[in-house]
């Protein structure tokens, strides 16, 4: 059983942010990109002449997510069940509508595109709901979780066969101690003793590029989702409960978390949803013995740089090209007429020798550098999956 104490389980959760911090290196280049050297500060060393980025997210999106999904339920028995199916079907897609479903999936849709997208679902209170009852009604919500906050086991070989997942989250502490007054369940006495972020990067973030902030008095903690620890009081799996969420966090100890200063802020929960957990994973490929899947981008981004790279090259081949006449140094008027008549102007010059007068042309592109920008722009297009037709060019 893995040892879910509070130092092992903060243990845990830095290896597995270490882990995947391994996957995002270049998540920030991929972005940068994308957006190009105008927005956000950018760097503009980093243009891209050919945004390849751009083009695909711009062209798949929309064709992934176009709008709300739809839900279709069946039955084995449509006899004495199909009634029932039909109202859960319509349930569903009344749920959909009303939480906005489309707008969290287009997201999830970028981060799958580029690394790989999650989603926390949770339970909600229901909106509409007369505050002075006694009975709330809760609903599920879907929720966003940024690549960079999100946690999985790192000796996981595969999704299903990790033995935690987790995200990152941060609150105004406090909110954090009004709501210890109300709900019991959180460790007051613990979260009046922690140290609260110093800046966007305890967050989650880099500084820099407007980013840096004053002091927010926030704290920053985990959820950790286990699936193989019941808890005594967990009514069980048939009863939807399956697994337990930890949420833990750590005080600093010379301006770094210590593991050993980690203590849960809320009581351990069992938790009431699907076998799977409250993560959902999306990604393109799956790679063989590791959890994190592959995107298409990042599959193709080494081509991409190639190209850029030998389109650079010919944009500052383009950017040297001289044309310039060669005249008989010993025809002062010969150079003046060449240099100040206008184009195409005819320049009559008695007893000319057309050697005197010779054009020359340096730098420019060369054929073998359109030949083999053509060339690596078609191998892109053809291992990205863009082809012409997606362009809108339909001929």
């Amino acid at each position: 059983m893995l040892d879910i104490t509070p130092t092992n389980l903060y243990e845990e959760i830095e290896s597995a942010e270490r882990y995947r911090d391994s996957h995002l290196e270049h998540y920030n280049d991929v972005i940068s990109g994308y957006v190009g050297p105008m927005y956000g500060g950018v760097d503009r060393d980093q243009f891209s002449p050919e945004n390849h980025v751009y083009e695909y997210l711009s062209l798949t999106v929309p064709r992934v997510i176009h709008d709300n999904p739809r839900v279709r339920v069946s039955t084995r028995r449509p006899v004495s069940q199909g009634a029932v199916a039909k109202a859960i079907e319509h349930g569903l897609n009344r749920w959909v509508r009303d939480t906005n479903v489309r707008s969290v999936l287009q997201r999830v849709a970028y981060d799958t595109l580029i690394s790989y997208g999650v989603i926390l679902t949770t339970q909600v209170p229901m909106p509409g709901q007369d505050p002075m009852s006694g009975f709330k009604a809760y609903w599920p919500n879907c929720y966003r979780i940024t690549p960079k906050r999100f946690i999985i086991d790192p000796v996981a070989l595969s999704v299903p066969e990790s033995r935690f997942t987790g995200h990152m989250w941060v609150r105004d502490k406090e909110d954090l101690l009004e709501e210890a007054k109300i709900d019991p369940s959180w460790n007051k006495e613990v979260i009046e003793t922690l140290t609260t972020s110093q800046g966007m990067e305890d967050s989650g973030f880099e500084k820099g590029r407007g980013r840096d902030v004053p002091e927010r008095h926030e704290v920053v903690a985990y959820d950790v989702w286990v699936p193989e620890i019941e808890l005594k009081e967990s009514p069980g799996p048939d009863f939807g409960f399956h697994g337990t969420i930890y949420t833990v966090a750590a005080n600093e100890y010379y301006g770094e978390k210590d593991p050993s200063k980690a203590d849960f802020i809320r009581d351990p929960r069992p938790y009431y949803g699907p076998p799977t957990g409250p993560y959902s994973m999306f990604g393109a490929y799956y790679v063989p013995d590791t959890p994190y899947p592959l995107s298409p981008i990042m599959a193709t981004m080494g081509q991409v740089d190639e190209l850029n790279d030998h389109v650079r090259s010919a944009s500052a081949s383009a950017a040297n090209y001289k044309r310039l006449i060669l005249v008989d140094s010993k025809s002062k008027k010969l150079a003046q007429d060449v240099k100040s008549q206008p184009h195409d102007y005819v320049v009559p010059v008695e007893g000319l020798d057309r050697d005197r007068v010779i054009p020359l042309e340096l730098g420019g592109i060369t054929n073998q550098q359109v030949a083999y920008i053509e060339m690596a722009r078609d191998r892109l297009d053809r291992n990205s999956g863009i082809h012409d037709a997606m362009r809108g060019n339909v001929t």
